[in-house]
């Protein structure tokens, strides 16, 4: 099991679905079972589900609530939260459902190591898990019966799901860019903002597992009501060079959030 207690899981949610809660059980399962990691669970809502939810999993993990009557999930700002709160070296940004091999999160941490400032436990293949596929890593705690052949193929080339990056490089490239509403393009566009600031980007190789779940409209593309202006968001991120993205960012205001 890799100890790599110089590193913090932060994971955002909003529990739209029981789908996700389920998911989110079988993750931290996984991740607790395989990882010694710290794992901070961050929760925005009306009210804290995770205790109702959760409560085999809280006293294992860390635990901040924030409350919001917003209809989207702000997932930029509460992964920000969960950064501040984070006091290791490293932040391994992990959603609520997704998983990797171990091994593989264990090779994203030596990339690390070895000085790169963001890295992927995988190499841009996403495959999709189905409910039985769920079941078989929820009993079992593990991925071994997951292949390419036996999951279909979600994606050739993301960005999103899980990702590490060095915390002192994460403050200084302007956090998660919270002019981003909900869901959509955030994860690219930290790629496009790292690698334009001139940071160094790594992959792994092999697959990230997608557990399947329903999906509110907020996630659903360009349904998402707010997808237009984070598009438009990324593209102007995207396409400036370092010292005027160095200008934007020095206006972001959540910079200078103070720490919990």
């Amino acid at each position: 099991m890799p100890d790599m207690a110089d590193t913090t899981i932060t994971i955002p949610v909003r529990f739209d679905s029981t789908g996700r809660a389920r998911n989110l059980k079988v993750v931290l399962r996984f991740l607790l079972t395989h990882l010694r990691f710290p794992i901070l669970l961050g929760e925005e809502g009306p009210r804290p589900l995770a205790p109702e939810f959760l409560p085999e999993f809280l006293g294992r993990v860390g635990y901040l609530f924030t409350q919001t009557h917003a209809p989207y999930f702000h997932k930029t700002r509460c992964l920000n939260r969960l950064a501040r709160a984070a006091k290791t070296p490293y932040l391994l940004s992990h959603d609520t459902d997704v998983l990797a091999p171990p091994q593989q999160y264990a090779r994203a941490h030596g990339v690390l190591a070895q000085g790169a400032d963001m890295a992927f436990p995988y190499d841009g293949q996403c495959l999709e898990v189905d409910d039985v596929g769920i079941t078989r890593i929820w009993t079992q705690a593990s991925l071994g019966h997951l292949s390419a052949d036996t999951c279909a193929v979600r994606s050739a080339r993301v960005f999103g799901g899980c990702v590490l990056m060095r915390r002192q490089a994460f403050f200084e490239a302007g956090m998660e860019n919270e002019h981003f509403r909900a869901w959509g393009l955030e994860d690219d566009e930290r790629v496009a903002r790292f690698a334009n600031l001139g940071l160094r980007v790594e992959r792994v190789s092999g697959p990230l597992y997608h557990l399947e779940h329903p999906r509110p409209p907020d996630q659903i593309g360009q349904d998402n009501p707010h997808y237009q202006a984070n598009d438009q968001e990324y593209r102007k991120v995207a396409g400036m060079a370092a010292d005027e993205l160095k200008a934007y960012i020095a206006t972001w205001p959540w910079r200078n959030e103070p720490q919990p």
